[in-house]
């Protein structure tokens, strides 16, 4: 399962997901043919369905509120994530400790007695013999590569219609599947150190892929070519001889050279241009970077305009690589003065270099050049706060992170600390002026609330959410609210109700408004509170049944 998965959820999901788990909410959890099933326990049984493919998680859903009426991934859906995170972790574990003892018995095992063994594999399982031979030559037998040959166009036909299309349903598929047979072939052939098989069939399985269309094209090339390339990636660096490394090159440069510029030469650029950095190869990179960058100034495409400064740069990085003369490289480098990767290389040379008030008169002179470009004003403004950090100019630096802060990540509250910690190592007297200050820029009220939750402001975090009335809100900060200001938060889950019964119809609606005066109930004085709202929306909404038997099961809780 991918490493990174808590980047779909919000951090107050994530926190709500690990409560469910710790409460023992997550029941048995089943296997299925695409992921996962599991029943998360709540105020009803929510069943959360994760479908996986490989690694990568594609597509989540659960039968929830939150997930149903705002499409967003919910805490049910966390909870399982968090479950078979920490099952994993238990996996490996203790995979890694059968491999040790198993380790430990071949050490002890005699040269005949594992002979005896192999060969009795190698019998009753032709599988088996194929790895084997494989491992103890170094190369696959002619009749196993057209084997595996079959086996790729099958997959192909396989998930193709008549005409060789992949619809946007099989693209999926067909990635996996393939991802499946890199795997259990190519990454064998590597470790046993026949290269060149492994390269001559991904070389294949790429020249298929670029002459099939698919509903999905763009998953399809950016999945397999990170699955392509990094094994190409992994050739290179083990490879000693010249030879591959050259057929390797020169099967790129073929495809590059056939004058098409689109996401998959893109992505075999990007491959080329990282490796090969012998000298052998870099006038090659050169002049194929010359016709590229020919292209690139008469496109029409966004996306290929996007390209042009960053294969400039990259011109002028292996013009130095070959140590062409320094007038050469001023002269093209004061050419494309106007493009920001050029200006961003020379910054890096004199901070590099140590040459700080060359490189901040610089960083400010690219900060007016590029007044219209957002991405490299941000980058201009952490360059400053790295220079003044690098020369000690404590005040400058922070002034530089505050700005970098309020402009760029408000979101982060790890940059918030780090700008918190500055200040109190200086003046710790200083610092609730100058988090005053800095809150009055924070714009975005869902992250002026983490700050204040974070700096322990409670009674300002309180009033500012007595505006907000927003109900998945307050539940973020009603565990630190509620000790602070019980008859508030009853007050003010009360009023956010009242706003919100109104515009709510459905049964999964009606049992969140539900699930919300249960909490009520739970306050000093909440039950009465809760009951009176209770009696008013029975009278109120006395049609809407569904709501009604909701409201029913939360009077029969004492």
């Amino acid at each position: 399962m991918e490493s990174n998965w808590k980047r779909y959820f919000l951090p107050h999901i994530l926190e709500r997901g690990k409560k469910c788990l710790r409460e023992g909410r997550v029941g048995e959890i089943r296997r299925t043919t695409h992921g996962y099933e599991a029943i998360v326990r709540g105020e009803q049984k929510y069943h959360v369905k994760i479908d996986i493919q490989g690694q990568f998680i594609e597509q989540m859903s659960c039968d929830c509120f939150y997930v149903q009426n705002k499409g967003q991934y919910c805490k049910h859906m966390a909870a399982v994530l968090y479950e078979l995170e920490e099952r994993q972790m238990i996996w490996e574990k203790e995979r890694t400790n059968h491999l040790e003892e198993l380790n430990e018995l071949l050490e002890e095992s005699s040269k005949e007695e594992l002979q005896r063994f192999l060969m009795k594999i190698a019998t009753d399982s032709s599988i088996f013999e194929r790895e084997l031979r494989m491992f103890l030559t170094g190369q696959a037998s002619k009749k196993e590569w057209m084997r595996i040959q079959n086996e790729i166009n099958g997959m192909f036909l396989k998930y193709s219609d008549e005409y060789g299309f992949i619809n946007f349903k099989n693209t999926g598929l067909f990635c996996e599947d393939m991802r499946v047979l890199l795997q259990e072939k190519i990454d064998r052939m590597i470790v046993y150190e026949n290269r060149r098989e492994a390269f001559e069939l991904l070389s294949y399985i790429w020249d298929k892929i670029c002459i099939t269309e698919s509903g999905d094209s763009e998953k399809l090339i950016c999945i397999l070519a990170e699955e392509c390339f990094s094994r190409l990636g992994r050739i290179l660096e083990q490879e000693k001889e010249q030879k591959l490394k050259t057929d390797i090159y020169e099967w790129l440069q073929k495809h590059l050279s056939e004058g098409t510029v689109n996401l998959m030469t893109e992505k075999m650029y990007d491959f080329l241009l990282e490796c090969f950095q012998e000298i052998i190869f870099l006038e090659k990179k050169l002049k194929l970077l010359d016709k590229k960058i020919e292209k690139e100034e008469d496109a029409e495409e966004e996306w290929m305009k996007r390209k042009h400064g960053r294969d400039l740069a990259q011109r002028l990085q292996i013009m130095m690589q070959l140590s062409y003369p320094e007038e050469e490289c001023t002269k093209y480098k004061l050419k494309f003065w106007n493009i920001p990767e050029i200006r961003q290389m020379d910054i890096q040379k004199q901070l590099q270099e140590h040459k700080y008030e060359a490189a901040e008169q610089l960083i400010c002179e690219s900060i007016q050049m590029d007044k219209m470009q957002n991405d490299c004003q941000e980058k201009y403004c952490r360059l400053l706060a790295d220079l003044y950090q690098q020369q000690g100019r404590k005040k400058e630096y922070l002034d530089q992170m505050i700005l970098y802060f309020i402009r760029y990540h408000q979101e982060s509250v790890e940059l918030w600390r780090k700008i918190r910690s500055t200040v109190k190592q200086e003046d710790a007297e200083k610092w609730e002026e100058i988090r005053d200050e800095i809150l009055k820029d924070v714009n975005l009220p869902y992250f002026r609330y983490k700050i204040m939750a974070e700096e322990k402001m409670y009674a300002q975090l309180m009033e500012e959410l007595k505006q907000e009335k927003h109900l998945e809100i307050l539940d973020q900060y009603e565990k630190i609210l509620h000790r602070k200001f019980p008859e508030k938060m009853l007050r003010l889950y009360a009023d956010c109700l009242l706003s919100a019964v109104s515009d709510m119809t459905g049964r999964e609606k009606y049992r969140d408004l539900a699930a919300h005066l249960k909490k009520m109930k739970k306050y000093p004085g909440g039950s009465e509170i809760a009951g009176q709202i209770i009696e008013n929306w029975k009278k109120r909404y006395n049609k809407r049944t569904a709501l009604i038997e909701e409201l029913e099961k939360i009077e029969r809780i004492k």
